[in-house]
């Protein structure tokens, strides 16, 4: 197999390789969502990278999703990858960039110069959950990629009451406003469960947008998708009966849509706080919403969980109200 054939991108293949090879021996982890764990990343996002190693026969799993380390293989490659290094400057390869990065469009049609200027300047921040990415009011650092995880995007009113405008997961981007207009942060920005993100300084997406046509369409698009959801927010916290509302959001987890409660879709669980907070309401309001749903078949209350029992049903009531 040559070089060409192994991989588009053989130095982050090798990058690859020599994590998996360092948890697999080091630490023992040998499957996927172990190897997740250590590395802080998704399982899902790993698994494509564990794909392509196995194409490039550096690695190989068995029927039970187990992975081991084709060591000849790899050392194959660290040699044929040592020799390209030897006949042409690193600097002149294309940069690799990070998987949550790749599901940006506006960064996923970068060329190679431009991610050769783009990927040194990334920053990794890990958050536990209930941490403050960032918070309303304060200067911005720049933009964020969420890398694995889950954050909440809301705003605090002076009485203390918050309003989620969105849940954010892996891939998706956020905080562009204050990153491109040098303002402060409009919202504030909590992990919900332990969540990887990457910074992207004010510098770095100044270039960018100077010298990336492709770039700044893609950003322009992007802030067009997120006035639509701001849009439908707006009507929906203006317009629809607060039990309409909370209906919405728990529709969110079968059919997604913009609005109230966007993003939770990937959620598994969520308390009544939550529910209020995305909402816009009171948890006790939504305590007797959704006993009045269950009463009426709509929903099932399920040690703490919310189950939709008619999706159609519930679906009515979310557009009546």
């Amino acid at each position: 197999m040559t070089l060409d054939e192994t991989t588009a991108d053989p130095f982050a293949a090798l990058d690859q390789a020599r994590l998996l090879l360092a948890m697999c021996v080091a630490r023992g982890a040998d499957t996927v969502d172990a190897l997740a764990s250590l590395a802080g990343v998704d399982p899902t996002d790993l698994d494509e990278d564990v794909q392509g190693l196995v194409r490039a026969d550096l690695v190989t799993r068995d029927g039970a999703g187990r992975c081991r380390v084709n060591r000849n293989r790899w050392h194959e490659l660290a040699q044929q990858l040592d020799r390209v290094a030897s006949a042409s400057s690193r600097s002149d390869m294309p940069a690799s960039l990070p998987p949550a990065l790749r599901k940006v469009p506006y960064f996923a049609q970068l060329g190679a110069d431009e991610l050769a200027q783009l990927v040194p300047s990334l920053r990794q921040q890990r958050h536990a959950a209930g941490d403050m990415v960032i918070t309303e009011g304060q200067s911005s650092p720049g933009l964020f990629v969420v890398q694995s995880g889950h954050v909440r995007v809301f705003t605090t009113a002076a009485s203390g009451r918050q309003q989620v405008l969105r849940v954010m997961g892996a891939g998706e981007s956020l905080n562009e406003v204050p990153a491109f207009d040098g303002g402060p942060n409009p919202a504030s920005v909590e992990a919900v469960e332990p969540a990887v993100l990457l910074l992207v300084p004010q510098d770095a997406l100044d270039a960018l947008l100077i010298n990336s046509p492709r770039f700044a369409r893609g950003m322009v698009r992007m802030l067009a998708n997120r006035l639509r959801h701001m849009v439908a927010l707006v009507e929906d916290l203006s317009f629809r009966q607060v039990t309409a509302r909370i209906a919405k959001v728990l529709l969110q987890a079968t059919a997604p849509a913009p609005g109230v409660g966007a993003g939770v879709e990937e959620i598994r669980a969520l308390s009544q706080r939550d529910i209020a907070d995305l909402a816009g309401t009171a948890r006790e309001v939504v305590a007797r919403s959704l006993h009045g749903m269950e009463r009426e078949g709509l929903v099932r209350l399920d040690r703490g969980r919310v189950v939709v029992a008619d999706a159609e049903r519930l679906r009515a009531l979310a557009d009546g109200g």
